[in-house]
C-alpha cells in the first residue's frame, strides 16, 4: 500500500475521459473519484471493450499484444472535449459533540461544564473543468516479423475547484468555517511498444512508458468573521515528477472468429510535497497538527484485465471485457492536510481517523457492425460499461461522536455502481 495525502484526493474522476478525481485532501476527496481514460473512439464507442479485440493502433495502450496485427503502416489521434459539470450537495442535521479545547462560548446551562452537543450543516459545490485536448497519438510501424509502436496517452487530465462551509465540528466547536481550493492534475504517458508473434495462434506485446506526472493544489480556510480565505488555514502541494511504468499483453487467436487478450499495466508512484500554514495551532500537547512541509505518496492504480472477441460474421465483431482497477493502492490516506482534520485531539481516540477506497471489477461490452457501402465501409458501434463506485469513504473513525460527524460527509460506503452506455460511427475508404 501506498501513503497518499487526505489533503488530496478528491479530483480523480467525475466522468470517462480524464475523470480523475481529486487530489487535493478531504475536501477534495469527498467531491471526486478517479477513472483512468481508454484510448481509441472506436473502443471508447463498444464500451471500452477492445483488450480481446485490439486490432488498431490503440493497441499501443490498450493491449500491445495487438499491434502484431497489423500489417502496414498506421496513424491514430484522438482528441477529446467535454464540458464543465458543476454538483451541489448539502448535508443537514449532522450531529457535533465538543472536542475543541478552546470552544467558542455558548449559553449552556450543564453545572458541569460540559458543552451540549449541537446540530450541523454543510454545503458544498464542486466543479469539474472543461477538457478540450489531444488526449492520445501513436505511430505503429511493423517490419521484420514485428511491430513497433510510439506513443502519448493523456492518461490523467483534471482541472477542478471546490468550495464549501460548515457551521460546526468537532475540533471548530460552534464555529463556522468555510474553505474554497483548485486542484490541477496531469499524467503524460509516453510510449515505447513493440509486438510480435510467437507461432500462429500467440501474440506477446508490452510498453515501457515514461510517465509525466504534474500535481498542483490549494485549499484555504476562514472561521467565523475572518475576511479572507488562508487566514484560517492552508494547504498547499505542488510537484512535478517523471517516473517509468509498463504495459504487458497476450493475445490468442485460435481462429479468424475468435480470440482471447489478456493485459497488465503498471503504473508508478509519485512524490508529492505538500506545505500547510495552520494559523490554530498554537504548541499544545492535546492538539496533533501538521505544520510547515512535508511528503507523501499518490500511486496511481495499477489494473489487470481479459477480454474476448467473437466475430460470428465477417461483418460483425462482439467483444466483452473484464478489468480489476487497484484503487486501494492510493490508501492509506494522510490525514491533517484538510479544513477537517488539520486540528485532532489527542484524547478519546479523537484523531484515530481513515479514509477508504475500494477496488473495482469494471465490465465492458460492446459490438460492432460493419457495412460495405461502394468504395467505403461504415462502422455501426454500441455498447455498455459499469465500473464499480471508486471514491473515497469514511473507513473508520474509532471515537462513535467523530463517526457521527464525518459520516454523513464523507459516507461509509464507496457509493453506487456507474454505468454508461455508449453509441458511434466510423467511415473507412
Amino acid at each position: 500500500m501506498k501513503t497518499f495525502l487526505v489533503c488530496l484526493a478528491a479530483i480523480l474522476t467525475l466522468a470517462l475521459v480524464s475523470d480523475v478525481f481529486a487530489i487535493t485532501d478531504e475536501e477534495i476527496f469527498r467531491a471526486f473519484s478517479l477513472n483512468l481514460s481508454t484510448p481509441g473512439a472506436r473502443a471508447r464507442a463498444m464500451g471500452g471493450a477492445f483488450i480481446g479485440r485490439a486490432d488498431d493502433a490503440t493497441a499501443a495502450e490498450t493491449n500491445p499484444a495487438g499491434l502484431s496485427l497489423l500489417v502496414r503502416p498506421e496513424v491514430s489521434l484522438e482528441y477529446g472535449f467535454r464540458n464543465t459539470r458543476t454538483v451541489s450537495n448539502s448535508v443537514i442535521d449532522i450531529p457535533v459533540k465538543n472536542f475543541d479545547i478552546t470552544p467558542s462560548p455558548i449559553q449552556n446551562p450543564d453545572p458541569n461544564g460540559e458543552l451540549d452537543p449541537t446540530i450541523s450543516e454543510f454545503h458544498a459545490t464542486d466543479t469539474l473543468d472543461e477538457i478540450n485536448q489531444l488526449g492520445f497519438a501513436s505511430f505503429v510501424y511493423p517490419f521484420h516479423g514485428i511491430t513497433i509502436a510510439v506513443s502519448r496517452h493523456q492518461l490523467i487530465k483534471t482541472q477542478a475547484t471546490v468550495n464549501g462551509a460548515v457551521s460546526s465540528s468537532p475540533f471548530h466547536f460552534v464555529e463556522p468555517n468555510s474553505f474554497i481550493g483548485a486542484a490541477d492534475i496531469n499524467q503524460a504517458n509516453y510510449a515505447f511498444s513493440v509486438a510480435g508473434k510467437i507461432g500462429d495462434y500467440f501474440a506477446l506485446g508490452g510498453n515501457i512508458k515514461i510517465a509525466d506526472f504534474q500535481f498542483d493544489s490549494n485549499i484555504a480556510a476562514r472561521q467565523k468573521s475572518q475576511p479572507f480565505f488562508g487566514d484560517h488555514f492552508t494547504s498547499t502541494i505542488s510537484s512535478s515528477d517523471t517516473k517509468v511504468g509498463f504495459t504487458v499483453g497476450a493475445l490468442i487467436r485460435p481462429n479468424s472468429k475468435v480470440s482471447f487478450g489478456a493485459v497488465y499495466r503498471y503504473e508508478p508512484e509519485f512524490e508529492l510535497d505538500a506545505f500547510v500554514d495552520n494559523h490554530d495551532f498554537g504548541g499544545s500537547p492535546l492538539i496533533i497538527a501538521r505544520t510547515g512541509r512535508s511528503t507523501s505518496k499518490m500511486d496511481i492504480p495499477d489494473s489487470v484485465g481479459a477480454g474476448i472477441s467473437l466475430s460470428p460474421t465477417p461483418n460483425l465483431n462482439v467483444n466483452f471485457d473484464v478489468v480489476r482497477v487497484f484503487h486501494s493502492q492510493l490508501e492509506n490516506v494522510d490525514t491533517g492536510y484538510s479544513l477537517f482534520t488539520h486540528l485532532l485531539p489527542t484524547f478519546d481516540n479523537a484523531s484515530d481517523i481513515s479514509f477508504k477506497i475500494e477496488d473495482g471489477t469494471d465490465l465492458h461490452a460492446g459490438a460492432e457492425y460493419l457495412h460495405a457501402w461502394g468504395n467505403m465501409i461504415w462502422a455501426f458501434r454500441g455498447g455498455y460499461y459499469r465500473a464499480e463506485p471508486n471514491r473515497f469513504f469514511l473507513g473508520a473513525a474509532v471515537n462513535p461522536d467523530i463517526d457521527n460527524f464525518l459520516r454523513p460527509i464523507f459516507g461509509k460506503t464507496p457509493g453506487e455502481d456507474y454505468h454508461h452506455f455508449t453509441v458511434g460511427s466510423g467511415i473507412t475508404y
